[in-house]
């Protein structure tokens, strides 16, 4: 008998040594998880305002789990109105531990105000999001003389989270925000597996002060987003996909970020840290293959580069039509281990690289297959002949 409570014991503890997997984990932390729906309180409906319901949730502290349906979220009484980067109708907190199953949707109510992120993971810390955290920011219902600093879901001076996917739609700024405090290393360490985003009045994909930053896979559809969206006056990149842009950026400390592929639709994509080689060097993004279906805007050239570091190993774009060719200007460091650039421009270079204020873009291309059905691929220096002016940073 004795002999049998030994085995016994013997083999639970041999059990509980047993390795934890992520698996494991996940399925632990569901069945210990609450819902919105559990902290609903009288008179309460999630199809009018959610927001007090998750906020509950996220304060018990334990994982919250979001069943299929939308939930409608209104901007934050707590929050700060109208300060930069401290309005939001979502905030998630340090520690949280976010699973979404398939189907469940946060959904931005009608007559939000400027600045109002839908979801923020503003200065939060270790952060895990299980399953797709599917944003609506409803731009067909936000007032036209609302900024373009209404995001869809913006993570500033996030650190240490792990995020399977994001899916965002229909912001009046960006779908998706990524970044922190001016020269600093701002949002870091940082993995995301898959970003799909859609239909922004700025950008799909904007990366600001980053450090450690790694996405698996975007893919960005911006063919239906830009100025229309909301009446406003189109600027050099209208409808953009994805845009690397620090602001005020000095090169005092290191910038970096990596994507395994990017697949964009629309005008372009565009990237800037500054002017010089020092901003050039450092701020640098690693991209495996990137993949670029140009629908082409008038006066929007599909990819501008200025003083950043871009690395790509497959950089292909289509589609490069139209009154702008793709500049690389500055400081500009493209380092493409094979470029294929197709498309038709009139008596215009499909892509201008040339020097600007007195600085030089550093341009290393692997194998370059550029064709413009109608005039030249390629023009290095020179003035552009096809416009008065160069632009601006």
């Amino acid at each position: 008998m004795m002999s049998r409570i030994i085995g016994a014991a013997m083999l639970t503890v041999a059990a509980l040594a047993l390795p934890v997997t992520e698996a494991s984990a996940s399925q632990f932390a569901q069945s210990q998880s609450v819902t919105p729906q559990q902290f609903l309180q009288a008179g309460e409906r999630l199809s009018v305002d959610a927001g007090p319901a998750i906020r509950r949730a996220l304060a018990s502290g334990l994982p919250v789990r979001f069943p299929a349906g939308d939930y409608v979220v209104r901007p934050d009484p707590a929050a700060t109105p109208r300060l930069a980067f401290r309005t939001y109708s979502i905030r998630i907190p340090d520690n949280a531990h976010l699973i979404f199953d398939p189907g469940a949707r946060i959904v931005q109510a009608p007559g939000a105000g400027s600045w109002v992120r839908t979801v923020s993971f503003q200065d939060a810390d270790n952060v895990r999001v299980e399953g797709e955290l599917w944003v609506d920011a409803n731009v067909s219902a936000i007032s036209a003389a609302n900024n373009e600093q209404m995001h869809g879901v913006m993570l500033f001076n996030t650190s240490n989270a792990r995020i399977d996917a994001i899916r965002s739609e229909n912001a009046r700024g960006d779908n998706v925000m990524i970044g922190g405090d001016n020269n600093s290393a701002g949002s870091h360490d940082v993995w995301i597996g898959t970003i799909r985003a859609s239909t922004a009045g700025r950008k799909n994909l904007v990366l600001h002060s980053v450090r450690n930053v790694r996405i698996d896979r975007a893919i960005l559809d911006n063919r239906a987003g830009g100025a229309r969206l909301y009446g406003g006056k189109p600027t050099g990149s209208d409808g953009h996909s994805l845009d690397a842009e620090p602001d005020k950026f000095t090169g005092a400390v290191q910038n970096s970020a990596s994507i395994g592929e990017v697949v964009t639709y629309g005008s372009g994509n565009d990237f800037s840290a500054g002017t010089n080689a020092r901003q050039a060097s450092a701020y640098r993004l690693d991209i495996g293959t990137f993949k670029s279906y140009v629908e082409p805007r008038r006066g929007v050239a599909p990819w501008i580069q200025y003083a950043i570091t871009v690395s790509v190993r497959d950089l292909q774009i289509s589609g490069a039509s139209g009154d702008s060719p793709s500049e690389i200007r500055y400081a500009a460091r493209l380092l493409a281990d094979r470029l294929r650039l197709t498309g038709s421009s009139r008596g215009k270079p499909l892509l201008w690289i040339a020097p600007a204020r007195g600085e030089a873009p550093d341009v290393r291309i692997g194998t370059e297959d550029v064709r413009n059905a109608t005039g030249p691929g390629v023009q290095r220096g020179g003035r552009p002949l096809w416009r008065a002016a160069p632009s601006s940073p």
